[in-house]
């Protein structure tokens, strides 16, 4: 980048001025330049940025810092390296990219170009809005909100992607996340308020809100994509996207409700301890469980797939139509097993045919009211 380069270290002001560094004397000198600067002090303790050929000022003290320290620099942006701890109390813009070795407390937004990347754990002070163009943000450490906040993390990414490889929320909880683009999480969100992630979503780990929890927003282009026994916390879990397992054992609770626009499928099981709204299929390789009512919202034919194994078995509540009885059939398929049973412990209402497939076993605790029919297929 011009091939300009600025190492900051051991420096501290000795009024109030701080240290500065700018190329050239003027901000004219600024235009056609672009500069890669890598701070290697241990904490940036506020933030103004200035760039400069020469310190304007001689200093023997040990001990070091940045006095008001920002970017805010459009013509050239800036790549920003720190080496170091990032104590950032006002914003950062006008960057490509920025890389934190060390921890980072964020008291206010930051916006990059490309990439943004930070390796230590990082403290919520405020709420605070990450932004880049169609460019990855990746957490390295923990994510926490200052000791007795709930701060909201908004992130943008465009057609890229959040990354978390540490606990979100652990040691403090976090406000509302709301992440537009995609998610990949490999640690557990253990508290927040909400959190709404707009497109797809890969996620390896459980996420518990006290709130509510969005996954996509349109079913028929984006994917959640889940990875291992996990389980998802909140008043309603919304899967406005397809749900598929990755192929490994994707034992899914919902500590909630369930809300699922797109089909789910490649699961191997799934229970919900709330009540479901299905807008779509479900097919897992083993049991479902449905511990409150089931209402089926498709406007036509649902199925639940079971597969095929012993515990094949597909355990409802309460069942009921949303369209008033006429629209909605739904088909219970437990597999050709004879250990697999389907069990149906509240009444049925509001749906038109029910069909009841492969299975080695059917039992009704209460009343089952249709618009035509009960189909058994192959049924004990």
């Amino acid at each position: 980048t011009a091939g300009y380069s600025v190492d900051i270290t051991n420096r501290k002001s000795s009024g109030n001025s701080g240290d500065y560094i700018r190329y050239g004397n003027d901000y004219d000198s600024w235009v056609d330049q672009s500069f890669v600067v890598t701070i290697t002090t241990p904490t940036i303790t506020s933030l103004d940025l200035i760039v400069r050929t020469t310190l304007d000022q001689e200093v023997s003290d040990e001990s070091f810092g940045l006095k008001d320290f920002a970017l805010s620099r459009n013509n050239p942006e800036v790549s920003l390296s720190i080496v170091g701890n990032l104590d950032a109390e006002g914003a950062i813009t006008g960057l490509t990219t920025l890389s934190v070795s060390g921890t980072s407390s964020l008291d206010n937004d930051v916006t990059s170009t490309s990439t943004q990347g930070y390796t230590g754990n990082v403290t919520l002070t405020n709420d605070v809005v990450l932004t880049t163009t169609n460019s990855q943000i990746t957490f390295t450490g923990t994510v926490d909100s200052e000791a007795t906040e709930a701060n909201d993390l908004t992130i943008a990414v465009g057609s890229s992607e959040v990354q978390f490889d540490s606990a979100v929320g652990g040691t403090v909880p976090l406000g509302a996340i709301d992440i537009t683009g995609n998610l990949d999480l490999n640690a557990d969100i253990t508290s927040a308020t909400s959190i709404n992630v707009t497109a797809d979503s890969n996620i390896a780990a459980n996420v518990t809100t006290s709130g509510t929890q969005t996954y996509g927003d349109d079913a028929a282009s984006d994917t959640t994509t889940v990875n291992g026994t996990l389980d998802f916390t909140g008043s309603t879990v919304q899967f406005a996207s397809t749900l598929q397992g990755d192929g490994t054992a994707d034992d899914i609770t919902i500590s909630g409700n369930l809300d699922l626009d797109g089909a789910a499928s490649s699961l191997t099981s799934l229970d919900v301890e709330g009540t479901t709204n299905l807008g779509a299929n479900v097919t897992t390789s083993a049991t479902q469980t449905y511990q409150g009512t089931l209402t089926l919202d498709s406007g036509t034919s649902l199925t639940l797939d079971a597969g095929t194994s012993a515990d094949s078995d597909i355990n409802l509540a309460a069942v009921t139509g949303v369209s008033g009885g006429a629209a909605e059939n739904l088909t219970l398929d437990a597999g050709s097993n004879a250990g697999a049973a389907i069990a149906v412990t509240g009444t049925v209402t509001d749906i038109a045919t029910l069909t009841i497939t492969d299975a080695g076993s059917v039992t009704f605790g209460d009343a089952v009211t249709l618009a035509t029919k009960i189909d058994l297929q192959g049924t004990t």
